[in-house]
């Protein structure tokens, strides 16, 4: 999960660009999907806060794991999130694709106006290809990385590097979890994150 923050968005932890076609229905939960080139991202959608939080799922689960923190955000913020391709109810694409220009397309769809996708990673990607590393000092955000303290050292090694590499960063260990602490532990997970989005108003 990572973040991106601005007058209209605070961007947790994807889906598209030009030619985008909108199904969409409205309910407590809205629901819409946008297609791009053949591929659709499905979003949800909740809240009516002046600012959006956007969250972004992990590489092996699909938006359903933020069931539990759902409804701490969509207290507070305008909160969306969505399938990425290939994952939960977005079929998987064919061809190439940018996960940031199918962020941008979800912010656009939701109408987010104001974000920097550039910003916007996830820990496993961050580091690859490598050459990305020293950009990591380019990134201006107010930065908070959780981790596990019961992950892989890996993760634990990519966190030190975010820390290390952007500026201001803070990182934080969420004693008795593993990689999925919003599954673990939702409310200390919601609490931690909400808390430094207060912290750090922009």
């Amino acid at each position: 999960m990572a973040a991106i923050r601005s007058r209209n968005v605070n961007v947790t932890s994807i889906s598209t660009h030009r030619g985008v076609a909108f199904l969409s229905h409205r309910a407590q939960l809205q629901g819409s999907q946008i297609r791009r080139g053949g591929a659709a991202a499905a979003i949800r959608e909740c809240g009516t806060g002046a600012e959006a939080v956007v969250l972004i799922h992990d590489g092996v689960v699909h938006s359903a794991v933020w069931d539990d923190v759902w409804p701490a955000f969509c207290r507070q913020f305008h909160t969306i999130r969505y399938d990425r391709r290939g994952f939960g109810r977005s079929p998987a694409t064919t061809t190439w694709h940018s996960e940031t220009d199918d962020l941008s397309a979800v912010l656009r769809r939701a109408g987010v106006t104001r974000a920097n996708p550039y910003d916007v990673t996830h820990s496993d990607r961050i580091l690859r290809p490598k050459p990305a590393l020293p950009r990591l000092r380019e990134i201006r955000a107010p930065t908070l990385v959780l981790v596990g303290d019961a992950d892989i050292p890996d993760v634990h090694a990519h966190a030190g590097a975010i820390e290390a590499g952007i500026p201001g960063a803070r990182r934080i260990v969420i004693r008795g979890v593993g990689h999925l602490m919003y599954l673990e532990k939702p409310d200390e997970f919601a609490r931690t994150v909400l808390g430094f989005i207060e912290a750090n108003p922009r």
